[in-house]
């Protein structure tokens, strides 16, 4: 009773004093049924000896024991001989059955390679990581290195169909990208990019793609300052993140490469080496005054990355105790007034400048807002979450139109990754790659630019291209090298905009298995260490239900595109 009470008034994210770490245990996403499950089976046992003696029969409780050992143990049989489909079900399941069947297949796993012989791992050969399904089968070494039962033979030479060459992954890195372009030069929609341009970068934590722009008109509350932005700049109808964490999109996205691509550590919060530049970086040596404004410990504390590169970095935002999810305090309004306050300090900077702010406050938990309640389910609050971002960043979009750096100010808002309410019984982000968790807003506002809607799909790695080119600085190239296309090519057309592949691309971390989502067409395919997950038609199938991996042809296709995409991809491990 004591400990109910606790948990009743403590706080979901476990801050403001020493019981109220009991309130960890009402999160929505904590599953208690493994604790549950162990106490049930110690006090059954125990409850069996306890009768057992008390009336004589002391053998009772080890054959009771010895039940419990049997129906584990069969329980443990039939997920042995299961099948890859029965196992890729588990592993997406967040119940407990499916948690155990994962750390059974890492137990039984003899070469670590992620595919262990049984629990529908199909290794056949698990002393040899190099062999497993999905792994590149070399044609006519006499071994079959991914257990498709033969080994693979090699096909004739044809005519080059390299990435490079259809503006894929890109044999040239660069290609596409900023590559000598002038600020300034830009034909953008019936205007040109200004003189000297500058940027506002303003990015919000966990903010899904619907939004009040997209629901035409039924949720007037949630974005009116976002609407109204959106009214006069490009919208990016199907924008992805590049991860479905923070750590794993937002600082490859500032990087200019796929989060595999980039130089990390081992860690839920990744830090990057100084050997690639993050954006700011670049642009700083090229002249441009960069300022960033930050409510949460990651984007200023020394070490991780994000902290560099800027010529003012205002942290004064952030609360002095450090909450490793930030869930327990708003510091919303905070970021927005010191955001207007270096807008204000900027309006006499006579060189270009980019300013990056970035919001927390949709980040679990959610924090009640009296002036956005829309109600107390979890859903509900996160809306109110987004209604109070969508406040503070109408007052900054306000201070910019007075600021005489107005008619030369670009506008670029977005999010590092979106959350989940249950729609494939999951509540959160960070572990997979469904359309709610990775897709985001975009909205590009050019002074004098015409409005458009974009629904051809673009991607988070386009963001650093996009800023070099307009602020005229040459992408890089070779060993230095960035990802993506400028989304300058998009702006002020609603038409001719051309489809091309993406890749929401998630390494394994401490927390997360890797994840992997290639889009081509109508088609996404989710693969973990290549193992396909799911296949789907989201133009037939938008929601993700129906799971056409059986079609053998049709999984064959996608598989030989993203074959093709990846094969310049250039992955580097994570250092331990």
């Amino acid at each position: 009773a004591v400990v109910a009470l606790l948990v009743k008034l403590g706080t979901p994210s476990g801050t403001g004093g020493p019981f109220a770490l009991f309130g960890v245990l009402r999160r929505d996403e904590l599953v208690l049924e493994p604790a549950v499950a162990a106490l049930v089976a110690v006090a059954l046992g125990y409850g069996c000896a306890w009768l057992g003696a008390r009336f004589g029969f002391g053998k009772r409780a080890w054959f009771t024991l010895a039940g419990l050992a049997l129906s584990v143990a069969a329980g443990a049989a039939a997920a042995w001989g299961a099948s890859s489909a029965t196992a890729v079900r588990f592993e997406r399941s967040p119940t407990t059955s499916g948690r155990l069947f994962v750390a059974a297949q890492g137990l039984t796993d003899r070469d670590r390679d992620g595919s262990p012989r049984a629990f529908g791992g199909g290794d056949c050969d698990d002393r040899n990581a190099e062999v497993r399904p999905g792994a590149w089968d070399r044609p006519g070494d006499g071994i079959d290195q991914d257990c498709s039962g033969a080994d693979a033979v090699a096909k004739p030479a044809t005519a080059d169909t390299s990435p490079g060459t259809s503006g894929a992954a890109g044999s040239s890195p660069a290609a596409g990208s900023a590559a000598g372009s002038a600020a300034g030069s830009a034909a953008i929609g019936r205007a040109k990019l200004p003189e000297h341009p500058n940027v506002i970068l303003l990015t919000v934590d966990t903010m899904r793609a619907e939004l009040g722009y997209t629901r035409g008109g039924a949720a007037p509350r949630l974005s009116p300052n976002l609407d109204r932005l959106a009214a006069k700049s490009t919208i990016f109808d199907r924008a992805y993140s590049l991860a479905s964490y923070t750590s794993k999109s937002l600082g490859p996205a500032m990087i200019g490469r796929y989060p595999s691509e980039t130089d990390r550590n081992w860690d839920h919060f990744d830090r990057f080496a100084p050997s690639v530049p993050f954006v700011q970086e670049r642009l700083q040596k090229a002249g441009v005054h960069t300022a960033s404004v930050q409510g949460y410990w990651y984007f200023f504390l020394k070490g991780y990355g994000f902290e560099r590169g800027w010529d003012t970095l205002d942290k004064s935002a952030a609360p002095r105790v450090i909450s490793v999810d930030a869930d327990g305090s708003s510091t919303g309004a905070a970021v927005g007034d010191r955001t207007v306050a270096a807008l204000e300090a900027l309006r006499d900077e006579p060189r270009s400048f980019l300013l990056w702010a970035h919001w927390v406050d949709p980040h679990a938990e959610y924090v009640k807002h009296a002036e956005f309640d829309f109600g107390s389910e979890s859903r509900e609050r996160y809306d109110g979450e987004i209604a109070f971002v969508d406040a503070q960043l109408g007052r900054v979009l306000t201070a910019l139109e007075s600021s005489p750096q107005a008619a030369r100010t670009l506008v670029i808002v977005t999010s590092d990754h979106g959350e989940a309410f249950g729609e494939h019984g999951l509540i959160r982000h960070g572990f997979e790659l469904w359309e709610e968790l990775v897709r985001v807003p975009l909205l590009v506002y050019v002074p004098g630019a015409a409005p458009a809607k974009v629904t051809a799909r673009r991607s988070a790695i386009d963001l650093v291209p996009t800023l070099l080119e307009i602020f005229g600085v040459s992408a890089p190239s070779g060993e230095d090298f960035v990802r993506g296309r400028s989304w300058l090519e998009d702006v002020g057309k609603s038409a001719g905009n051309a489809e091309r592949p993406i890749l929401v691309d998630m390494p394994q971390g401490p927390n997360n298995k890797e994840r992997r989502a290639f889009l081509s067409g109508p088609y996404k395919l989710i693969t973990s260490d290549e193992r396909v997950l799911g296949l789907y038609d989201l133009e037939k199938d938008p929601a993700e239900k129906q799971d056409l991996s059986a079609d053998a042809a049709l999984l064959g296709r996608v598989q030989a595109e993203r074959t093709a995409f990846l094969a310049d991809l250039r992955p580097l491990p994570a250092k331990r």
